[in-house]
């Protein structure tokens, strides 16, 4: 049976050298890289990649992403680096990522990452973020986050859900104090603090660091 929506998907993927020409079925792809190709957009027949784990559309112009793409089900990478999104795409609510980078975007919200409970690597580093409260649910399994260089004043509203983290970069952005709540980063291995405006430190934190270093 001729199937238009994969024979417009593969014509389109073709054009940018995306896939071999040996590919037959859509179930065959499980890895796409479609960086620095200066896309616009992405086809909505994108959805149909049901066997898709890993996605690269890092380096292009993209602002948006197409609403086929929540039944991307196999979906656990997925790279939107240096685009120019305003606000994360809708569709990210509905996948299973392990793994999102979208540094280097324009964004200045995270809070619909509530429902990615799986993810365990996030990267929101140069953006243009000033304020974050609790972004993932408490159950989540977050052990990488880069949110660094963006412009952020605080930290401690969103420190007590992320007890399972253990690489943290908040480095340059804008923060004066290192509150209390540091102690709920029970298994952090990397802090990185740098480049910060930092005046304040609570005493919470000199007990929580001799704490990691028995």
């Amino acid at each position: 049976m001729y199937d238009y929506e994969w024979d417009r998907l593969k014509t389109w993927l073709n054009q940018y050298g995306a896939i071999d020409d040996s590919i037959e079925s859509p179930d065959s792809i499980t890895r796409l890289d479609l960086s620095a190709q200066s896309l616009k957009e992405l086809p909505d027949f994108i959805g149909i990649l049901s066997n898709l784990t890993a996605l690269n559309v890092s380096n292009n112009n993209l602002t948006s992403l197409p609403d086929s793409m929540k039944h991307l089900s196999s979906l656990k990478n997925l790279d939107l680096r240096r685009n120019s999104f305003d606000i994360l795409p809708e569709c990210i609510r509905f996948l299973s990522l392990g793994s999102l980078n979208i540094s280097g975007n324009r964004l200045t919200d995270i809070s619909a990452l509530q429902s990615c409970k799986e993810l365990r690597v996030l990267d929101v580093s140069s953006n243009i973020i000033a304020k974050v409260s609790n972004f993932l649910p408490m159950n989540n399994e977050l052990r990488t986050l880069n949110i660094s260089s963006n412009l952020l004043k605080e930290m401690g509203s969103f420190l007590p859900s992320l007890t399972h983290l253990e690489r943290f970069n908040i480095s340059s952005n804008l923060l004066v104090e290192i509150p209390k709540e540091i102690e709920s980063l029970n298994s952090i291995v990397e802090l990185d603090l740098s480049s910060n405006q930092i005046k304040r430190v609570d005493s919470a934190f000199l007990t929580w660091m001799l704490k990691l270093l028995i």
